[in-house]
């Protein structure tokens, strides 16, 4: 039986820092509820050359040392961090490769949100079981979505701790050791349009306005009907 094992990972923190006082002044809220209610003391936020794609090649760079694989034994990356990225429109894992020096490999991006990296997990195993030529694997990515918090908006509460970072993972066929076991995933549609950025897309392109008013964040458009919807579905689907 073909085993896949997963032979190292790496990580990038920011070392800027953004505290729960700062949260705390920019929400209106009480520093007792941000530190104690939401559980944040700080959190990572993304420096000056932060970026999506910067962030993700640094923590690859890491897994690749601590691994001691080669670049050149990459047969596949893929790109598991946010969309919110340098450019709006780019193809990030193929960056990834240039700048780690991977020329045998191929690159793509795939998207979950916050199940990316286990999604990636399952693609990157299924792909090294159906064809033998693909020995090792690399995920990486960066992530930076606090940049579309309004912090005065009581609606994206929840979403206060996003923070800044990048993580990678490297799998490798026949590997022994940390074996990637069986991954299943849900997903449901009827969320899919409660939390989103209202403006950018094709639906409302993103006008001068917009950014004035404050409108290209993030945003929950039926927090009433999420809320019920989460309360009708959650428990029976961690169950």
């Amino acid at each position: 039986m073909t085993t896949v094992g997963i032979v190292s990972t790496g990580t990038y923190i920011p070392s800027m820092k953004m505290t729960a006082e700062e949260i705390a002044e920019r929400s209106g809220l009480p520093v007792d509820v941000v530190k104690t209610k939401m559980g944040i003391t700080e959190k990572p936020i993304p420096g000056e050359h932060d970026h999506t794609v910067a962030m993700g090649v640094w923590a690859a760079r890491e897994a690749l040392r601590k691994g001691q694989v080669d670049p050149k034994e990459i047969d596949v990356i893929i790109y598991i961090g946010e969309e919110h990225k340098e450019y709006p429109l780019w193809t990030a894992a193929i960056k990834m490769q240039e700048e780690l020096g991977a020329y045998h490999a191929w690159a793509f991006d795939v998207a979950l949100r916050c199940g990316t990296a286990i999604m990636a997990m399952k693609v990157a195993k299924s792909l090294m079981l159906a064809d033998p030529d693909i020995q090792t694997v690399l995920l990486a990515g960066g992530y930076r979505n606090g940049d579309f918090i309004d912090y005065r908006n009581e609606r994206t509460r929840f979403m206060f701790n996003l923070a800044a970072g990048g993580a990678a993972m490297i799998l490798s066929r026949d590997h022994t050791e940390n074996i990637v076991l069986e991954a299943e995933l849900i997903t449901d549609g009827s969320f899919s349009e409660d939390v989103v950025v209202p403006v950018g897309g094709t639906k409302k392109p993103l006008t001068a306005s917009d950014l004035e008013e404050g409108l290209y964040r993030l945003d929950v458009l039926d927090p009433i009907g999420m809320k019920a919807r989460l309360e009708q579905k959650s428990m029976e689907n961690f169950l």
